[in-house]
């Protein structure tokens, strides 16, 4: 029970509003850069911070929901850890272990204050909603421009290069993480804010297509990914007792057989300067980059080369034939690769774990009737998907993203043993 005596009377009317307006509204603003989402998460860690700590109660109170995945996270950055001792590059390697720690303890001080605080949750859907719409507006209406030849990819403004195509292509993924989530609240709030929620489906749509000038690709795979498993869950909670083991068998096979499709057919390291592709599958460079990365597996298959640091393998730099770009630019632009070069079987088999405790937490919640589940579960099918084709999984950016995300909806359902009040 809510401790009202315990947050002053002066400070409880801007406080949480302004927490769950600066939480909602931060994943919107990935839109406009790494500054953006920084700066207003910290904003609602500040808030955030400033609930809980004037609160009379204990903390670990409101973490009973989330102790279901201590075991399997305490695998997945233990033997991580071990990854980095192991690391081509320590320092680097542990510097982003404790990144993504650090960005994991966020999510978690934002899960205790929502759930501390239940009336905060009205501020976060209007603040989500709002935001999202109104920055899917502003691209959308800059890509339309652009198409109408009023405003051109090389116009700047205050010394910014334009260019609303290639700006705002990465948003496309996050447009589509954020899409569930939207017309969740906005149906939760009803009246405009419905339509509100609505709305963001065109304008997502506008995003991810930039206006028929150039598609997000990782957003496409994520609006296929999240519908898919959303299908898939639905048939394994709805369907009698033989389709729904036959369906399970079914996943699981097919999204082996697929994999081992893949890496049978990605290209030998080192590869000749002549494209040969095997796969239907986007196009050769990143067939290349793919390639390296399971040859990398392959020599260091039990810890991998440690976090973060694929970039440093031996001939990880090295040009490719005819193309004039490394095998690997970066990151290897797929976490699967990314994860089992990095952090071994060892390391993956750990995540996968982690997240398959993920799904099953909401799928249950799920099959109890919450919209709010079946948001997370396009949300977990949107961003891993999309996320076989964009960012490298250790950017920080990109994981505050998810865990914010996740940890709203985990904070505003309810798991099955909890009460429905």
């Amino acid at each position: 029970m809510t401790n009202r005596d315990a947050i002053p009377d002066s400070a409880r009317p801007l406080s949480v509003p302004l927490f769950g307006c600066a939480l909602g509204a931060a994943v919107p603003m990935a839109a406009f850069g790494k500054a953006g989402i920084g700066l207003v998460l910290v904003i609602a860690f500040a808030f955030a911070l400033w609930l809980l700590f004037t609160h009379k109660e204990k903390i670990r109170l409101n973490l009973n929901p989330l102790w279901v995945f201590r075991q399997p996270i305490f695998w997945v950055f233990g033997l991580w850890l071990l990854s980095s001792f192991l690391s081509l590059d320590v320092l680097k390697s542990v510097e982003t272990l404790v990144r993504t720690v650090a960005i994991a303890g966020v999510g978690v001080v934002f899960f205790a204050t929502i759930r501390r605080h239940p009336g905060v949750q009205g501020s976060i859907m209007r603040g989500l909603v709002s935001a999202m719409l109104l920055t899917c507006m502003v691209i959308s209406v800059l890509l339309l421009l652009e198409v109408g030849g009023v405003i051109h990819s090389s116009d700047t403004v205050f010394g910014i290069v334009l260019d609303p195509p290639q700006r705002f292509k990465s948003f496309g993924a996050v447009a589509v993480c954020l899409t569930p989530i939207c017309l969740w609240f906005g149906w939760h709030l009803g009246g405009y804010w419905k339509a509100a929620g609505l709305l963001c489906v065109p304008l997502t749509a506008i995003v991810l297509t930039g206006a028929g000038r150039q598609s997000s690709l990782d957003g496409m795979l994520g609006l296929l990914g999240g519908a898919t498993l959303i299908l898939a869950v639905y048939g394994l909670i709805h369907l009698p007792t033989l389709p729904r083991r036959l369906l399970g068998i079914a996943c699981v096979v097919g999204a082996t057989g697929l994999f081992f499709w893949i890496c049978l057919n990605l290209p030998a390291v080192p590869v000749g300067p002549e494209p040969m592709p095997q796969l239907p599958l986007l196009d050769w460079h990143r067939h290349v980059i793919w390639g390296f990365a399971v040859d990398t597996f392959t020599q260091n298959w039990l810890f991998g080369v440690g976090p973060n640091t694929i970039d440093l393998a031996e001939g990880a730099r090295d040009i490719i034939p005819g193309m004039r770009q490394e095998y690997i630019p970066g990151h290897p632009h797929n976490w699967l690769f990314e994860i089992m070069a990095e952090t071994g079987i060892l390391g993956t088999a750990a995540l996968a774990l982690t997240l398959l405790f993920l799904l099953i937490e909401l799928g249950r919640r799920a099959a109890s009737n919450q919209a709010g589940a079946w948001a997370g579960i396009f949300l977990c099918g949107a961003f891993w998907a999309s996320a076989l084709a964009n960012f490298s999984i250790w950017a920080a950016w990109w994981q505050a993203c998810f865990i914010v995300l996740i940890g709203i909806v985990l904070a505003m359902t309810k798991a099955r043993e909890e009460p429905s009040s």
